[in-house]
């Protein structure tokens, strides 16, 4: 259901998720963060405490093409379709800055922790 053509099944499945603690789930949670659908960046900023932060930072770190890819995607959506609010009050502007800041965290042995 991660790939279902209805962003609400989408969205019923990512609300299911207990944490985001491994690294698949992690990889499902941030591709959704690369959609269009802005309801799904609302749940996940809303459930951003669920975050292994040590596994997130790992996980972007050995995946820096994937978020590379991902990040300019945000950016788009909200240049498309939510323009007329500023970029730093979009729900996906807050959800770059969590990650950033979760991949700029100090990491023992590159870990992150």
């Amino acid at each position: 259901m991660i790939r279902h053509h209805d962003g609400h099944v989408r969205e019923r499945f990512l609300r299911a998720v207990p944490a985001f603690d491994s690294s698949w789930i992690i990889a499902y949670v941030v591709t959704l963060c690369g959609e269009y659908v802005v309801a799904l960046l609302h749940v996940i900023w809303e459930s951003r405490s669920l975050f292994d932060v040590a596994g997130l930072c790992r996980w972007l770190r050995e995946n820096p093409k994937f978020y590379a890819r991902t990040r300019p995607r945000i950016v788009s959506y909200w240049d498309r379709y939510h323009r007329t609010a500023r970029f730093e009050d979009y729900v996906g502007s807050q959800l770059t800055a969590f990650l950033d800041t979760a991949l700029a965290m100090p990491s023992p042995e590159n870990g992150c922790a």
